[in-house]
């Protein structure tokens, strides 16, 4: 009755078809099920519309979901309202993949980023072109804010600003919490400005890759590169700051 098909498979995963824009402003909505596999079928266009990002049908932070754009491009949104926790995936737990954000552009309060807020879980894949971000606090960066557990892989990000006051990132704002390795691999950030400003910006660094490590776990950064960006502010680093538990390959 909100215009996407669902398919309950063995009474466990739900899959969550989404064909075009109506269906996408739905599914955020009603949020995202435990379980659920959603999978973009066409690009979708959000000009003109309001848009507030997909997450949790509630506030249980249990069982893995998947977002898969099967290659596909979302283009035009532009996000106004401040929230914090806001990006195109919000807060959410388990896997991100394949897809392409193309001029979006946001307004947030924190924990933010154009890809995947607050997220435990992979992001792959993924392509982020002129659009920008302009965060009133903390924890910004294009394609995760405030990053809990997981690994991102061969992502890139062009064209595009982040803007925040601290922990900002050209990919990641900052990494956080959980321990054991986790790892930046095959990702570049090119013709972008990375903006660490504000109250907090002689605090928390930002970075051209990382803006800031939060956590004593060890952490890669492997065949990462970064060209042509524009870096401003105080505290911040063509690529990230300098940790005793960081690799760089």
């Amino acid at each position: 009755d909100v215009g996407i098909w669902m398919v309950v498979k063995n009474g466990v995963n739900i899959f969550v078809l989404v064909s075009n824009v109506e269906e996408l402003i739905s599914l955020s909505a009603i949020g995202v099920k435990p379980g659920a596999k959603v999978f973009v079928l066409a690009d979708i266009d959000l000009t003109g519309k309001e848009f507030n990002g997909l997450q949790f049908d509630n506030t249980n932070w249990a069982n893995r979901r998947l977002f898969d754009g099967q290659g596909h491009t979302i283009s035009n949104w532009t996000y106004e309202g401040g929230a914090a926790d806001m990006g195109f995936i919000r807060q959410w737990v388990g896997e991100v993949r394949n897809f392409r954000l193309e001029n979006c552009h946001l307004k947030t309060a924190g924990r933010s980023a154009i890809v995947a807020a607050k997220i435990y879980g992979d992001i792959s894949d993924v392509d982020v072109a002129n659009c920008s971000i302009d965060d009133s606090y903390w924890a910004c960066g294009a394609i995760a804010g405030l990053y809990n557990a997981g690994d991102i892989t061969n992502c890139t990000v062009t064209n595009t600003t982040v803007k925040s006051n601290g922990g900002t990132g050209g990919i990641v704002g900052v990494i956080n919490e959980e321990d054991g390795l986790r790892a930046v691999r095959n990702c570049s950030v090119t013709n972008s400005t990375i903006n660490n400003t504000g109250i907090y910006g002689e605090v928390y660094s930002g970075g051209g890759i990382v803006g800031m490590f939060n956590t004593s776990g060890p952490f890669e950064i492997t065949d990462c590169t970064v060209s042509n960006n524009t870096l401003k502010g105080g505290h911040i680093y063509e690529i990230c700051p300098e940790d005793e538990n960081l690799t760089i390959e």
